[in-house]
Order: C-alpha cells, then structure tokens, then sequence
C-alpha cells in the first residue's frame, strides 16, 4: 500500500512514514522552486567583496611577487 501525503490516515504511523509523507508533501508543494535552480547573479554593486575574491591577481600582487627577496 502506497502511503499519500493527502490522506489523514497515513499520517502519525511511524516517524519514518511521516518524514517521507513531509518531503512528498513539500516536493508537491513546491515544484516550481525544485524545477528551477537558483541563479544568482554577482555584481560588484549587490556582493563587492565577493565580486573581488571572483576578480583576477591586482597588479599590486604580481608585484609584490616580483619584488620578493626570495628567487626560484
């Protein structure tokens, strides 16, 4: 026998069954959202510190990388 969110009976029968019958019931409800992945789009005005760490070496790294003391 199939259990189904939608019928009282099948809830409260075990813990297992519930939680299966919650994420049944979660996975109707929200079809679209589980359809289409979050896009989230990174700019330097909405995330600036994020859009930095996403941005190539400054030129101020490749220097302190030819400055260096230490030569390979």
């Amino acid at each position: 026998m199939t259990l189904q969110y939608t019928n009282p009976n099948d809830w409260g029968k075990s813990l297992l069954d519930d939680n299966a019958l919650r994420i049944e019931q979660i996975k109707a409800e929200n079809k679209a959202a589980l359809k289409t992945p979050a896009i989230i789009e990174i700019t330097s005005e909405n995330n600036p510190d994020i859009w930095e760490l996403l941005q190539p070496p400054s030129e101020q790294v490749s220097f302190l990388r030819e400055a260096s003391p230490i030569r390979e």
